[in-house]
């Protein structure tokens, strides 16, 4: 059981040391690997210790930022998707565009 404790502040000690420019994704995941943790360590731990009423706001973090991914991935993919349409749009009016 101690163990699931140096490995729920190994994984808080990790996240802490991202820097505010790493990707999303990262501290996601790095969350659902806390969140993971705590809900181990919640399965055996006596009622006095359990976790969970504090794992509420790391729950409510996660679907918030997967909800910006998700967004963010869309934004994207259209984008990619107006410059794929507008380049063979502009290759059917020109031609084929010299290199």
């Amino acid at each position: 059981m101690w163990l699931l404790v140096v490995q729920l502040l190994c994984t808080v000690k990790r996240i802490e040391s991202f820097a505010v420019t790493s990707p999303l994704t990262r501290f996601i995941t790095g969350l659902e690997l806390l969140l993971q943790s705590a809900q181990m360590w919640d399965r055996d731990a006596p009622t006095t210790l359990k976790l969970t009423d504090k794992l509420m706001p790391v729950v409510e973090l996660i679907k918030r930022w997967r909800k910006i991914e998700y967004r963010f991935d869309n934004s994207f993919l259209f984008f990619c998707l107006l410059l794929l349409h507008c380049n063979c749009c502009v290759q059917l009016s020109f031609g084929t565009m010299p290199s």
